[in-house]
């Protein structure tokens, strides 16, 4: 039997015990099946699992096999104590291969479930979503402390599963907003989703002035769409396309709540605390008019 490092052992060991204790299907994971296949219960998707002329099994297996929250609540501190390298994750899937692993899946509404053994192509796609080896910096660590252990848990694992590793800058840009925010935990969590997904867009831009920009472009957004609907006010669509008016769609409450999550990230994402008393300087950016002096914007977040 091979070898294998322990810290993969360790990880292969956990998984293992995952996915043979039962891994509940989600409700999405269940809706798209019913929307897919017609399967009533567990025991009809069992069949056309192991029908190899099937060409829905493998997207199903892939779906099937996400990993899910509780999967990754239960490896995560395990992946901050020991460091993986890129060549672990092959290691965890021919452990977890070997003896071959029976994994229980629970459907829910009293469904039933059924018992699968996953291919090693399943486990691989399984193991390389987890981002095993992916470290997240020490400064992150360090401002996660002042959480209680599950926030930080969901922090740590929001940041593993970001679609690229955050850059040196946002690293740090994050680990200051965690370090000064004082948010509850689910705003933090909405926070930091938003921070990690528009930082991809600002990699080689200094992140305030991003942050401005796309405040900026969201503000003119909303501007133009109220503009559009005083002018459209009294007649009908039919008279509005003969004239050539286009009317864009924005959701209003969706707009204003990423404006106030980038509020958020400004006030406490730039080192403006007060080292004497501790408290954030909180300066509020607000939802800003397009016509606002950007040049005093800059000047405050600098």
């Amino acid at each position: 039997m091979e070898t294998y490092p322990h810290r993969c052992r360790l990880l292969a060991d956990i998984l293992r015990g995952y996915l043979t204790q039962g891994m509940r299907l989600t409700p999405e994971t269940v809706r798209f099946i019913d929307a897919t296949v017609s399967v009533k219960a567990a025991v009809d998707l069992s069949v056309l699992l192991l029908d190899p002329d099937d060409s829905e099994a493998d997207s199903l297996l892939e779906l099937i096999f996400y990993p899910d929250l509780p999967m990754q609540k239960r490896i995560e501190d395990l992946l901050v104590a020991h460091r993986f390298t890129r060549k672990d994750p092959a290691m965890v899937v021919r452990s977890l291969s070997d003896p071959p692993i029976y994994a229980r899946l629970i459907f829910p509404d009293n469904r039933g479930a059924l018992t699968h053994r996953p291919a090693p192509a399943v486990l691989a796609s399984m193991v390389d979503r987890l981002h095993i080896s992916r470290i997240i910096a020490e400064p992150i660590l360090a401002a996660c402390r002042r959480f209680a252990p599950q926030t930080a848990l969901n922090i740590r694992i929001q940041i593993r599963n970001a679609h690229t590793t955050p850059a040196e800058n946002v690293t740090g840009f994050i680990a200051t907003f965690l370090a000064n925010a004082d948010l509850d935990a689910g705003e933090i969590l909405d926070c930091l989703r938003t921070a990690l997904e528009l930082t991809e867009t600002i990699p080689d831009e200094n992140i305030s002035l991003g942050l401005i920009r796309i405040q900026r472009d969201l503000a003119e957004a909303l501007d133009r769409a109220d503009r559009l609907s005083r002018s459209a006010s009294g007649q009908n669509m039919e008279t509005l396309m003969l004239k050539g008016v286009r009317t864009p769609h924005i959701n209003r409450a969706a707009t204003e709540e990423r404006m106030r999550r980038i509020d958020r990230l400004c006030r406490f994402g730039f080192d403006r605390v007060d080292h004497d008393t501790g408290a954030a300087r909180v300066e509020d950016l607000g939802c800003f008019a397009p016509d606002r002096d950007l040049t005093d914007l800059v000047r405050r977040l600098s």
